[in-house]
């Protein structure tokens, strides 16, 4: 397709996302037509048709896959490719996109990405029948593995949230019991060992959300000089058991 020509309406009702929109693919060569709406969106879309919808799923009104459903029930509506863009990351909404015929891409968003899936749709267009299924293969794919990290990211939350909370809470329960008096010195040298056990299950529960932090970018890398003997110790100890765990 010729890319000069190109004409791609985005609908979003925060004005900020659609000037971002604008200047991320201001040098494709196309048109960026921006709405307020879903329904400023179909009127565009009745005026002069589009190579490419990028759409908002939240939108006041009626919503992304609402207005994806008109554009499809009018002339020209059938085949033109779609985008949602959002910051939903659950697998409902995902599932819905898929089942519109559109793709995914998570807020907030990346420009170099949002330039390539573009570049892709609007190539769609050009392609043969046989170029076509290699691409639906291809896609049918990628959407597996964003499947599967969408799946892995709910279960790390859930891991986080059931180990954290009861781990804390033991620690907090032991610490109770190693200051009672009353209890006999074995007794609360125990509950000092089931406190530093807890917490340290607290520790791998925040280190697997650091993980999924990491994934997503959201983590920032901090650079420092390590003493290696130090670095060491910290780490033997850090894993060794106590003296009444062994």
């Amino acid at each position: 397709m010729n890319q000069r020509r190109a004409r791609i309406l985005c609908a979003d009702d925060i004005e900020g996302n659609r000037a971002l929109v604008e200047e991320t693919l201001r040098d494709e060569g196309g048109e960026v037509v921006s709405c307020a709406s879903g329904d400023a969106l179909i009127d565009a879309f009745r005026e002069d048709g589009a190579s490419l919808l990028l759409l908002d799923v939240r939108m006041p009104g009626r919503d992304g896959f609402d207005t994806l459903a008109a554009v499809r029930a009018l002339p020209g509506g059938e085949d033109v490719p779609a985008l949602f863009l959002t910051a939903l990351r659950d697998l409902d909404t995902f599932d819905r996109a898929l089942a519109a015929g559109a793709e995914f891409i998570s807020k907030p968003i990346r420009p170099v990405e949002l330039t390539g899936r573009v570049r892709t749709l609007l190539r769609m267009g050009a392609l043969d029948a046989e170029l076509r299924a290699h691409h639906a293969e291809l896609a049918r794919q990628r959407d597996a593995v964003v499947r599967l990290q969408l799946q892995r990211e709910l279960m790390s939350a859930f891991l986080v949230h059931d180990l954290k909370s009861p781990a804390s809470a033991i620690a907090l329960h032991a610490d109770l019991l190693r200051r009672d008096a009353s209890l006999p010195t074995e007794a609360r040298e125990s509950a000092e060992t089931i406190g530093v056990l807890a917490r340290r299950m607290a520790q791998l529960a925040s280190n697997l959300l650091d993980l999924a932090r990491d994934d997503e970018g959201l983590h920032e890398i901090a650079r420092e000089e390590v003493a290696w003997s130090e670095l060491a110790a910290e780490v033997r100890a850090t894993f060794a058991l106590p003296e009444r765990a062994r």
